[in-house]
């Protein structure tokens, strides 16, 4: 079956918002510019906008999963990483800390989150990252505590990963322990609830899905080869 992916932008001028903050970013001669889809195709406005004040803008192209320079996903922050040694910040165009903070995880640059619609720039600081990690220690200790696990495997393209799932059954069996491999298109966190008996989920798809609210842990692939190595 074809999928059709239907881009959603918006048409909101970003200069507004950048002008207004200008003032903040005046430390920083060479600025990394980011955005998801929604605002990604007008990022070179403001591109022009900061090179008219003296500094100097790059703009990464991804990985194949990013369609436009500058656009990073939830699980893809390839186009961050190929400018990361060139920049002295990020400046992240878009609402909410889900897209910046993966970047801001993965890399030693500070990141600046500006909201065009608030007119609000936020940058994320050592103790999101702090937060972030305490949050995964605990999360992890409960998992390796687990004798029934759920393997989630996406069914979406670029995300499947059911031999990766095999692998990882077969590890937790050799524990003595159980492991049952569930397929899924849009995770609902309610589903869990239908399965009281797993202790912890195992996640094969897009990565950042442990950030959402679970009532059992859920860990990532490679976090479960870190606790069973």
């Amino acid at each position: 079956m074809k999928t059709v992916f239907i881009e959603a932008k918006s048409n909101i001028d970003l200069i507004p918002a950048i002008k207004e903050n200008f003032r903040f970013l005046k430390d920083y001669k060479k600025i990394g510019l980011l955005s998801s889809i929604q605002h990604v195709t007008s990022i070179k406005d403001v591109e022009k906008y900061l090179k008219s004040k003296g500094k100097q803008v790059f703009i990464g192209k991804g990985s194949l999963n990013c369609k436009y320079p500058g656009q990073i996903l939830g699980c893809d922050q390839s186009s961050a990483l190929k400018i990361e040694k060139k920049i002295d910040c990020f400046l992240y165009i878009g609402t909410g800390n889900f897209h910046p903070l993966g970047v801001f995880l993965k890399t030693k640059k500070p990141v600046f989150v500006l909201n065009p619609f608030s007119r609000k720039l936020r940058q994320l600081n050592e103790k999101d990252r702090e937060v972030y990690e305490r949050r995964r220690i605990i999360t992890l200790s409960k998992a390796k505590k687990a004798y029934n696990y759920g393997i989630l495997v996406s069914v979406k393209p670029g995300q499947y990963n059911l031999k990766k799932a095999m692998e990882i059954k077969k590890k937790i069996q050799k524990q003595g322990k159980f492991a049952f491999i569930f397929l899924f298109d849009t995770l609902d966190p309610k589903e869990f609830l239908n399965f009281k008996w797993v202790e912890a989920w195992i996640n094969t798809a897009c990565p950042r899905i442990i950030e959402d609210e679970f009532e059992k842990p859920v860990i990532n692939a490679d976090e479960f080869e870190k606790i069973y190595k």
